[in-house]
């Protein structure tokens, strides 16, 4: 046997003086890193834990054996070995699946026969060819006694075609960029500055439970358990650097954002909690660790402690952002266009909430969280911001279009945002001018009204094949914060053909960059490229799914000033109730008094009348006279005083009313604001797992949508991916150097089959490697086992 010396020297002989030189400093630097290995296991610390310290990035296991070496052979045990190996030949595709198919039927077949075999076909190829076929197949049977040597590992798997997505992932290396963001944010994670909860207390020296481990804790808020507070307040008892994640290894926590990315393979359920049954083992396969959903949950709410939410939708956004090409993002007319729009999903709980309008449930207000999306030119979902309850797209817009710059770059090209018809507010324009963005905006009704407001209106033109047509002009439009600063922008009309209704959208982009036309299309654009890869996403991939149930109270603002206008109101209410006591007493005393100065002359014209008729009869008319016009004098004297006295009355009996409806209205008041009192506080909803959730779920969307455009060549929706690509059972083979992912064929579906082929033959293309295996793809028939049937002669 060839010592370790003569080994080094036949390999330094073998490779270029460049490659043995690298070679040499990279086993210095491993020198170094062994020497300071070896320096903490000296001062007593474990090995472990001084592999860890001084090399994060690597497996345990990896420098276990180059310590192993380096104590033997110091420097020397650590330079790669490896000599050149030569180019392999190229086998193609068809002869693979002749080897394959000769030798289903006759495993026993040596490559001498197999080449005989294929000569009888006309296929001439050489005796090396047919070796190589057959081992890249791992049905080479080597000559004599193998011993305890394995030919071939043949693995089944569920999932075969999801690993042509982790091929893609290789290529692309969109979830190595998302695992790299998010441990160098937990690598900088600050030590805990206040007492860290000891999550292991209460067990005895065997490390059981005692009785208090299970006591009920006080709760945070009398609604709600421990469990549910908010990630604010459960943050604070943590020992954030030493929770199981941010000490994990780059390996370990690469592979659970594969998983976490992968799970719309696995299962069509937005929980976990899917894999604890039969899914969990088509998932081990694909993964490569049988993860169980307490694994992986742990994992997601680690992340949601250490606060890594804008970490992972940075990761995501500047990993696509800074490829366009990947997404087949192309600039229209000289511009970058991206679309905006917001989400809303309901919330089912009892609790006092902060709620939203929910469209698909017909407008209903309920407790609901509210996510904006940015999408870039070609639908792809790159930036979002979630909030508990209602959110104004104007308002979360300009933070959106911040982290666009600041991740996308500065640009030269002009930059157009679309959105929906929520974020008409001329106050918005302004502000999307001052940053030098353009948009595209559809009016209200109640600004577009008034014909008045238009100025250079052009005529009317047909626009599309359906008889529609298209108009422009200009169009003042009122600030609401600022009405002294009007806004002039142009206006692109669309009216129906079937209805007649015209529909006005807003730009700033002049007519010689955009006409009419484009306008109008590019607005219209936003259906099948934002709309609906939101709904597909919805679908399959549940992004609209909540994760994260933690939740505390707030102040509620509405509540706070509808309480401030009770007040005011009561107030009121108070000051016209004793406005109307005063008014009341008065009025009474009033018509008492009126009263009592009437009553005698009244009995007087009484008596007076009764005399006047006695005169009548006896004839007396000088005396009838005198009384009539004593009586004439009398009735002139109490008629105003009369109308006085009906009108003190009158206004008694107005104060008694507004009075007694003031009280009514006070005690209502008061309802009201009893009320309002059980809602001061609101619950508001945590954000941050959903945020985090919806990073792995975006880069498994972006994934599908590269490896559909560029590997598939055609369009689907993701369930009809999944479905049809992605779970295609198949089988895994490894051999000494080459690992085959083999797909079965679905007869059945003609139309998709000839597209996984294709997919499988340009991932070949690009020579992936796993490990120090070659990694290639194939589809292939299923080969059905012939049973034996049974004898029912007997």
């Amino acid at each position: 046997m060839k010592s370790r010396t003569e080994d080094l020297e036949r390999v330094r002989r073998l490779v270029p003086p460049e490659t043995w030189a690298e070679r040499v400093a990279v086993a210095d630097r491993l020198a170094a890193v062994a020497d300071r290995i070896e320096s903490r296991i000296a001062g007593g610390e474990p090995e472990r834990h001084a592999i860890r310290a001084e090399a994060p990035d690597d497996a345990e296991t990896t420098w276990v054996a180059r310590l192993r070496r380096y104590r033997a052979d110091g420097r020397d045990g650590l330079v790669d070995r490896r000599a050149p190996k030569k180019p392999p030949k190229k086998l193609t595709p068809g002869l693979l699946a002749t080897v394959r198919g000769l030798l289903a039927g006759r495993p026993e077949l040596t490559s001498p026969q197999v080449q005989e075999r294929l000569l009888a076909l006309d296929i001439n190829v050489s005796g090396t060819v047919v070796k190589r076929a057959m081992k890249e197949l791992g049905l080479a049977r080597p000559q004599g006694n193998p011993g305890h040597r394995r030919v071939q590992q043949v693995e089944p798997l569920d999932l075969a075609g999801a690993e042509l997505l982790l091929g893609l992932d290789q290529v692309v290396g969109a979830t190595s960029a998302l695992a790299a963001e998010l441990q160098a944010g937990l690598a900088a994670l600050p030590p805990p500055s206040e007492p860290v909860r000891d999550d292991r207390a209460n067990r005895d020296g065997r490390g059981r439970f005692k009785p208090a481990y299970n006591a009920a804790k006080k709760r945070t808020v009398p609604e709600l358990g421990e469990k549910f507070d908010s990630v604010e307040q459960r943050r604070q008892g943590k020992n954030l650097p030493a929770m199981r994640t941010a000490q994990s290894s780059k390996a370990s926590l690469s592979r659970k954002v594969v998983a976490l990315t992968m799970l719309p393979c696995a299962t069509d359920s937005a929980r976990l909690d899917a894999l604890g049954h039969w899914q969990g083992g088509a998932f081990e396969a694909l993964v490569g660790v049988g993860y169980m959903p307490a694994t992986l949950d742990k994992f997601a709410r680690e992340l949601k402690y250490a606060g890594m939410a804008q970490a992972a939708q940075d990761a995501v956004a500047s990993f696509w952002l800074g490829r366009p090409s990947l997404l087949g993002e192309a600039p229209v007319q000289g511009a970058a266009v991206v679309y905006v729009d917001t989400s809303v999903s309901p919330l089912w709980t009892h609790h006092f909430s902060r709620c939203a309008k929910v469209a698909r449930l017909g407008g209903r207000i309920m407790p609901a969280t509210s996510t904006v999306f940015l999408h870039a030119g070609c639908g792809t979902p790159v930036l979002y911001k979630t909030w508990s309850g209602q959110v104004s797209l104007g308002a979360a817009v300009e933070d959106l279009l911040d982290r666009y710059e600041a991740l996308g770059g500065d640009d030269t090209v002009q930059r157009l945002i679309v959105m929906d018809r929520e974020a008409h507010a001329a106050w918005l324009f302004k502000a999307l001018r001052d940053r030098a963005w353009d948009f595209i905006v559809p009016l209200k009704k109640s600004v577009v009204s008034a014909p008045d407001r238009f100025s250079k209106l052009t005529d009317w033109a047909p626009y599309g094949e359906r008889g529609d047509e298209i108009r422009g002009g200009r169009l003042q439009l009122n600030d609401s914060k600022d009405r002294s600063d009007p806004m002039e922008v142009r206006v692109v009309g669309r009216r129906r053909h079937r209805t007649g209704k015209v529909a006005w959208y807003a730009t700033l982009v002049e007519a010689e960059a955009f006409s009419d036309t484009a306008i109008i299309d590019l607005y219209f654009k936003r259906w099948p490229l934002q709309e609906h890869v939101f709904r597909d996403g919805n679908g399959r991939v549940h992004l609209d799914a909540h994760h994260g149930y933690g939740r505390q109270k707030v102040d509620n603002v509405a509540v706070l000033d509808r309480l401030d206008k009770l007040e005011g109101q009561a107030r009121l209410m108070e000051a016209r109730i004793e406005q109307g006591q005063t008014v009341a007493a008065a009025a009474r005393v009033k018509a008492t008094e009126t009263a009592a100065a009437i009553a005698p002359v009244v009995r007087r014209i009484d008596v007076l009348r009764r005399e006047l008729d006695v005169h009548v009869q006896r004839g007396e008319a000088n005396t009838f006279l005198e009384k009539y016009a004593t009586v004439r004098t009398l009735e002139d004297w109490v008629a105003p005083r009369l109308v006085a006295a009906r009108a003190a009355e009158a206004a008694f009996a107005e104060a008694e009313r507004a009075g007694e409806q003031a009280r009514r209205r006070l005690e209502a008041n008061e309802q009201d604001r009893l009320r309002l009192e059980k809602q001061r506080q609101v619950f508001t909803i945590d954000v941050e797992l959903d945020q985090i959730m919806t990073a792995f779920k975006l880069t498994f969307m972006n994934l599908c949508g590269v490896f559909m455009t560029d590997y598939l060549g055609c369009q689907m929706q993701l369930d009809t991916l999944i479905r049809s690509v992605l779970t295609l059972p198949g089988e895994r083979v490894r051999t000494a150097t080459t690992e085959t992912v083999r797909i079965w064929r679905q007869p059945r579906d003609r139309k998709v089959m000839p597209l996984v082929e294709l997919a499988c033959q340009r991932l070949n293309a690009k020579g992936l490697r796993r490990g120090e295996r070659v990694l290639r793809f194939e589809l292939a028939d299923r080969l059905e086992v012939e049973r034996p049937v049974a004898d029912d002669s007997a």
